[in-house]
């Protein structure tokens, strides 16, 4: 501000080829209970041979040649702070981006969505099996009952609409499990293969087939899904003449306080002969399942389809017969496990299932992970 001037500076710079590549914005995306997607976009005026992101609290890090990434396996309702950088293919790195995501609520369980629809009994088509029911299992499980419940499940298929072949039903909540039954016929079968005059279903070709042929037929990732369970297989004599069978007293014989069963670790089995008798409007639990009376009403029981088919529950009568569904309604004798019958599989799937979307009905059932 005198006007006096400072003395000339001489500096030499040369200018190079090599241009640094930076990062203009990381946005996110697909962000989910355990996971997000990051996709970055950057200027450069050479390739892109790597994207980089870390989370340096937890000491989490993942590479990619492509501008996305996805993190998983993460907790939920997290904040994760995340470092994002590019390197290009002269090894120069870019500036450093910093970005902040917090993953979503955990979805709840399909176990704790089916309970949740229980507020009274017979609300949602659901009853709540305590000691106090009347006439009831009275071992804690939460059961559909009623000619249509919305209990439908899609299961190995996230296709839109479900395909009918991939449609199942949820028989109720068990310890836990949900159960589930195929809506439709898998095939028609003897309960223990051809020429085999054995009500062992351990051993019975009928457990084969649905744990190896049936089982491989699912995507392992749903195959994963699936339970190994403990079934309880006992038997009823429901050709004596001196016994009444109502549904806590098939349940009694069959797998409760009555029942001499054995155990059988597996995957796939068939329905009880309780699910069935319990499956029917709450009103004809005393009504008699093994006579043509039950079968007069047996279209308030969603689990009647209309035709002969097996359960897993064996005829204690012999060593061989099987508990059948007939097609008038009524539990029956099956007339020898070697008679062809149509079968139904069911399972329990693992207490950590996700319920996702859907209401339960035949159009927009419920979608799991």
């Amino acid at each position: 501000n005198t006007g006096a001037r400072s003395n000339i500076y001489e500096l030499n710079v040369t200018t190079t080829d090599i241009s640094v590549p930076v990062i203009k914005s990381v946005s996110v995306s697909d962000i989910t209970y355990d996971g997000f997607t990051l996709t970055t976009n950057v200027t450069s005026d050479t390739e892109i041979e790597r994207y980089y992101y870390i989370i340096e609290s937890n000491n989490i890090s993942g590479t990619n040649i492509s501008n996305s990434y996805t993190f998983v396996d993460l907790d939920s309702e997290t904040s994760y702070s995340v470092i994002v950088f590019v390197e290009d293919i002269n090894g120069i790195f870019s500036n450093k981006y910093n970005i902040s995501v917090e993953t979503a609520e955990p979805p709840i369980r399909l176990a704790d969505h089916v309970m949740g629809l229980y507020t009274y009994q017979g609300s949602n088509g659901i009853y709540y099996h305590t000691s106090s029911l009347a006439n009831s299992a009275g071992d804690d499980s939460y059961r559909y009952a009623g000619s249509n419940p919305n209990n439908y499940v899609c299961f190995d298929s996230d296709s839109v609409p479900c395909p009918s072949d991939n449609l199942y039903r949820i028989i109720g909540v068990f310890n836990e499990q949900v159960k589930l039954i195929k809506s439709g016929s898998y095939s028609t079968s003897s309960w223990s293969g051809d020429y085999v005059y054995n009500n062992t279903w351990s051993s019975s070709a009928m457990a084969d087939t649905l744990n190896e042929s049936y089982l491989n037929s699912f995507d392992t990732k749903w195959q994963d899904v699936i339970s190994s369970h403990t079934w309880k297989v006992g038997g009823l004599d429901i050709g004596n003449a001196y016994r009444t069978f109502y549904a806590n007293t098939v349940y009694n014989y069959e797998v409760g306080n009555y029942s001499n069963y054995t155990t059988w670790n597996g995957k796939i089995g068939l329905m009880y002969a309780s699910d069935y008798a319990f499956a029917i409007s709450n009103s004809y639990w005393r009504t008699e399942v093994t006579s043509s009376s039950y079968g007069n009403v047996a279209n308030n029981n969603w689990l009647f389809e209309g035709s002969d088919e097996w359960t897993i529950s064996r005829d204690s009568s012999s060593n061989s017969g099987a508990i059948m569904i007939s097609s008038s309604g009524f539990l029956d004798d099956g007339y020898g496990v070697t008679n062809k019958y149509r079968i139904r599989p069911c399972f329990y799937i693992n207490s950590n299932v996700f319920y996702l979307s859907g209401t339960g009905t035949e159009s927009d059932p419920y979608r799991i992970a």
